[in-house]
């Protein structure tokens, strides 16, 4: 919905200000990789991948897609939530910024795909 792309809009904007100032900041929001933002070191070169994601709640809650969980076990260390809630609202949160090994990250199955007949699997 509309409303949802200006929250996920928003929470982009903030993690692009948060990032420019130390790395080069390129969006691959459109290219399906697992992760919105391609950010690299502007002193040491380092790359790191950070997704954002941003809600109108006032918790830092999200939703990790199947591509996006892929990403974040391929890319461990480099693999970055960043997290903006309350958009909208009168209080201007910070964002939550967390690798992909933090304790702090509570991931539990939301939804499992299935076919019928089922494909052979290895």
């Amino acid at each position: 919905t509309e409303a949802k792309k200006e929250i996920e809009d928003e929470a982009i904007r903030r993690a692009i200000t948060h990032y420019k100032k130390d790395y080069k900041v390129k969006s691959v929001e459109h290219e399906n990789l697992g992760w919105d933002l391609t950010i690299t070191h502007r002193k040491t070169g380092e790359k790191l991948y950070i997704e954002v994601k941003g809600t109108k709640r006032p918790t830092y809650h999200f939703f990790l897609s199947h591509n996006e969980f892929g990403a974040m076990i391929k890319h461990p260390k480099k693999w970055i939530l960043f997290i903006v809630k309350d958009i909208g609202q009168k209080t201007d949160s910070p964002p939550k910024i967390l690798n992909a090994t933090e304790a702090e990250i509570a991931l539990a199955p939301f939804t499992y795909e299935g076919e019928h007949p089922p494909k052979k699997r290895r």
